[in-house]
Order: C-alpha cells, then structure tokens, then sequence
C-alpha cells in the first residue's frame, strides 16, 4: 500500500497529515524545517502518523506547501516520477470531500496586504443576513448582526486551517465562511484578491508572491470564481475585477471584454457589470478620512459574489463597525489614549498616513513607537522608513524606534512608560 508524504510540519502540515490519517490514508510526516518539538512530534505518532528525515519508497504523492524551496527531498520525487501537489490543492480536495454543502457558503480572502481587515469587514457586511464564521490572523469568530458573538480560537492562516474552520461553520450551521489564506487560494468556491503590490520572492526565489497568490486562477476548478484588483494578473481566466474604490464590480469573459449592466453573473464567457453609483464619494465621507476605504470596497464587491444584492450592501456598508484591531483602533489604558496601527501588512507609508489621522483626530501625538517582528515575512527596515521617522520626528513629540525582535506587548509597554497620559501611537509590524 502506497503512503502520503505531507512536507513542511510547521505551517499547517501536521494538521493535513492529522485530516488525512483520520480518512484512511497511510501518511508520513516530514519535518523539513527541523522545528517540531518532541512533544508534537509525540502526538503525530500517537496518531499513526511517523516523522521521518526522507520519503519511504513505497510513497506515491508529495503534499508541500506552495512556498517550499527545491529541497533535496523534493528533487528526489521529481526524479522518481512521484506527483507533487500543494498544500492548498490538498486542502480543496479534502474540503470538497468532507464539507461539500459549507464548501459552497465559502469565500477565500488572499492578498498582499488588506486580506484581515477586508475579510473582518466582509464578515460583518455578510453578517447583517445571516450567521457567518470569520477566520482571520486575529482569530476564529461568529458573528450575527454586524457583531461578534462568539470567538473560538486562533489559528494560523496557512491554507491547512480552512479544514478545522469549516468544521466548525458546519457546526454552528453558519450561513457565510469568511477565510483569510496566505499565499493563494484553496479554490472552494468563491475567492477574492486584495492586491499583488509589494511582490516577494518564495521558494528560494524560484518563484514570487504574485505567481502563489494566482496559481488557482491558471487552471480555475469547475464552479470557482474570483474577484481580482482591475489590473492586470497574470493567467487569470474568467474572474471577476473590481475598482477598489469606485465598488464596480465587472465579469469578464475569457477574452477580457465587458459590457452590460445589472448584478453580477457567473462565469466562463458571460458579462455583468455592478455599479454603485456614488459609492466612493459616500464611503470617504462616511469614513471622514480613516484608513477603511479601500477594504469597504472589496468587501462590498466580497458582499456581491456572496449574492447580496447592491441595494442590500448599500443598505448595511454605512452601518458597519468599522473598528479592526490594529487598523486604526483606539482605546485607553488609565490616561493614556493608544491608537494602534499595528499589523503584518504595516509599511512605512502606513505609518505617515497614520501619524496625519491621528493629528487630525487627536490635535497631537505625544509618541509615535516603531517597531517589526522578524516572523513577519516582510520587514520594515529600509530608506523609505528611515525618511518616514525623520519626517515624523518633527510632527509628533518623541520617537521611539524598536530596533530589536520585541513584540507588541514589549512596545505598548515602553509606549506607556514614555506618556502615561498621552496620545500614544503604535506602529508595530507583527501578526495580530
């Protein structure tokens, strides 16, 4: 009997190789980072499932993530002919399997950045209707009415945890799956791409960000469709584009052309086009001048793919919360007033535009504190930062600049420690 050889244990690859065993599947475990601790190690072969240095030579599929460089091992089953297949292929046809009827409730969130706060956004948008799960960096939660009701619990947002979670929406039987996923989509049933700006290098630079985030779109399964920016993307077939800000929502068919009016369609040569009129215009003054107009607008288009109608997202998108955890949120510690805009997708013009909101808001910012996690794919160092802080240096009282490796709680608390009783901002580059 064959076995199943699942690549790269520490993003999400335990957690496939766990959903394979429990289906019947022979499967191995192949630590290629060397991370795994005894004890999860332990676990994995409590379960059936060994952790081996090399793949046994009865195996007859590779299962690696997306972004894994030509390791040797890899090389290997190149040369013995063994098919490879992705991390979020295998999530699709597992989800397909043993979710079919959520499958079809499901919208995948990818992007370079903007993917948390759109997917929180759509969340509540789809939630005004109807019961909707939401899985994001920030966590797993349902949500009814444009409010959170329950949090479950956090998980990564490699592509394996879209498993876990549609287990849990089938569950609490929710109407809408919300799924934040990095580096691509799985391809369920309906997928939505924030932006491929600030491409990266993946897979030892034998690919790019660009090429993960639009793979599912060469080869486009039966039934999937996608809402991508309206730019160019490359082998993109029969998707959806959108105008960020202007909520237009346009099919095209597999030549490019479009044309028509009224909701949006389906796919493979039809054309529709949405519009709501105005929508820009109403969305920065409703937002007086935050950060959200951009992630309003792919949520409303998120809104149409999902099937609610351009009079219903018109309806609810001026009443949602519009307040994401570290997308410009702010509370209070004692007297201090901290707004945060810390998170993965940070970059240093973030941090300008935020410092202007918060003067703009506040009159004053006491002390602006910068800082990056190197789990973060993307750093914030660099020319562009370094201008940033010097120009910030002469509009906020003090700047605090964390060179180091320290976390979000270590700069909140130095941030606390410089104005106890100030306006305090924070600009932490970190997962949230």
């Amino acid at each position: 009997m064959g076995c199943i050889a699942v690549l790269d244990l520490t993003h999400g690859g335990d957690v496939l190789a766990r959903w394979l065993s429990s289906m019947g599947e022979r499967v191995v475990g192949i630590d290629v980072y060397h991370t795994l601790s005894d004890h999860e190690r332990g676990e994995l072969e409590d379960n059936g499932i060994p952790v081996l240095e090399r793949m046994p030579d009865e195996c007859t599929l590779v299962v690696a993530p997306v972004h894994l460089p030509p390791i040797p091992i890899l090389r290997e089953a190149e040369r013995r002919g063994i098919h490879r297949v992705t991390h979020h292929e295998m999530v699709r046809r597992l989800a397909l399997e043993c979710f079919p009827e959520v499958c079809e409730r499901c919208i995948e969130i990818t992007g370079t950045r903007g993917k948390t706060t759109t997917s929180v956004l759509l969340a509540r948008l789809l939630s005004c209707e109807g019961k909707v799960v939401c899985h994001t960096t920030m966590g797993v939660d349902v949500l009814e009415r444009g409010v959170r009701t329950q949090h479950w619990k956090r998980l990564s947002i490699t592509p394996a945890s879209v498993l876990d979670v549609l287990k849990k929406a089938e569950q609490t039987r929710a109407e809408h799956v919300v799924l934040e996923v990095s580096l691509g989509v799985c391809g369920l049933r309906r997928g939505l791409l924030t932006t491929l700006e600030g491409e990266y290098s993946i897979a030892g630079g034998t690919l790019t960000s660009t090429h993960a985030k639009t793979m599912v779109l060469s080869h486009p399964p039966e039934g999937f469709v996608m809402a991508v920016p309206d730019e160019d993307v490359p082998q993109a077939r029969c998707t959806l584009k959108y105008l960020h800000d202007g909520l237009r929502v346009r099919l095209l068919d597999g030549s490019g052309g479009s044309g028509g009016s009224g909701g949006s369609g389906g796919r493979g040569g039809e054309v529709a086009t949405v519009y709501l009129d105005g929508a820009k215009e109403r969305l920065e003054s409703m937002l007086d001048g935050t950060m959200y107009t951009r992630a309003l607008a792919r949520a409303a288009v998120g809104g149409v793919l999902c099937g609610l109608s351009p009079t219903t997202i018109e309806h609810y998108l001026p009443r949602l919360q519009l307040d994401v955890e570290g997308r410009m949120s702010v509370y209070c510690i004692g007297d201090a007033r901290i707004v945060d805009c810390s998170g993965s997708g940070l970059r240093a013009e973030d941090i300008a535009r935020a410092i202007e909101l918060a003067i703009q808001r506040f009159g004053r910012v006491d002390v602006l504190v910068v800082g990056g996690s190197r789990t973060v794919c993307e750093g914030l160092d660099g020319p562009e930062l370094e201008s940033v802080l010097s120009w910030a240096s002469e509009r906020v009282g003090k700047v605090i600049h964390l060179k180091g490796n320290e976390s979000y709680e270590v700069a909140l608390r130095c941030a606390l420690s410089a104005a106890p009783s100030g306006v305090v901002l924070l600009c932490i580059k970190c997962f949230r």
